[in-house]
């Protein structure tokens, strides 16, 4: 009987033991995973924007990569008036129907088209978009040609109607029925002002501090934990790549 005791000591003795190996070897493991990823345990989920000659982009993985390793910067939280990409829209009235598809944030223009009538005749205007006037929260205005006929196109937000003037054709309060893109908002982003370039690429110890400083990068794109393994590998801008 004592000897059956002595093993049930034993046993729940070993077993105590065992769970608190498996405590601290669990404790161990998150401790020093967070130590070589980083102080990334704060969710940002606010993106990161970069100034460009288009306006204030959200900024591409490769733009981030090429920030870190060759362009010296500033980055700070801010909140930014921000322009969906592009923007199209599809409307129709008692008198036609109007639709376009266009680029916001650039040079990159878009076209559009209106079939309808003038009330005797049947009216199709083809233009092509090469300037955004006016856009905020509650219009879009967009500015195109059609040969060498001048065409507004308005998009009322607020009221959920576009209309189209030219020489041509004047048509307004068609009812839109899709709408995808156009959209402008305040958000809490950070932003990335660029200083210039570097006389020589970083390091991969200063680029793994400038994420410790920024972890709002690692947040959007957690590749970007790849570079705190002993062994990595990265692609830059211009074909160029690095091997730790």
């Amino acid at each position: 009987m004592k000897k059956e005791v002595k093993m049930l000591k034993r046993i729940k003795l070993v077993f105590k033991w065992f769970f608190v190996f498996i405590v601290l070897g669990l404790w161990s493991f998150f401790v020093i995973a967070s130590s070589i990823t980083g102080s990334f345990a704060k969710d940002f989920n606010v993106p990161v924007y970069i100034q460009t000659e288009a306006g204030t982009e959200k900024a591409s993985y490769s733009e981030l990569v090429n920030t870190l390793f060759y362009r010296d910067f500033d980055v700070e939280p801010k909140t930014e008036t921000v322009v969906d990409e592009k923007c199209s829209v599809r409307a129709e009235g008692s008198d036609g129907k109007l639709s376009f598809s266009t680029y916001l944030k650039n040079s990159k223009g878009g076209k559009g088209n209106f079939v309808g009538t003038d009330g005797e005749n049947r009216l199709s205007v083809d233009f092509k978009v090469n300037d955004i006037s006016e856009i905020n929260e509650n219009k879009l205005v967009l500015e195109g040609v059609d040969g060498s006929d001048t065409i507004t196109v308005t998009y009322d937000k607020s009221a959920n109607k576009a209309s189209i003037s030219s020489d041509t054709v004047n048509v307004n309060n068609m009812v839109v029925s899709f709408v995808d893109g156009c959209g402008v908002k305040e958000e809490e982003i950070y932003l990335i002002s660029d200083k210039g370039e570097l006389g020589e690429r970083r390091s991969i110890e200063e680029v793994r501090d400038l994420l410790n400083e920024n972890p709002e990068f690692v947040d959007m794109y957690e590749n970007f934990k790849d570079l705190y393994n002993d062994y990595w590998w990265i692609s830059l801008p211009g074909g160029i790549s690095i091997v730790s």
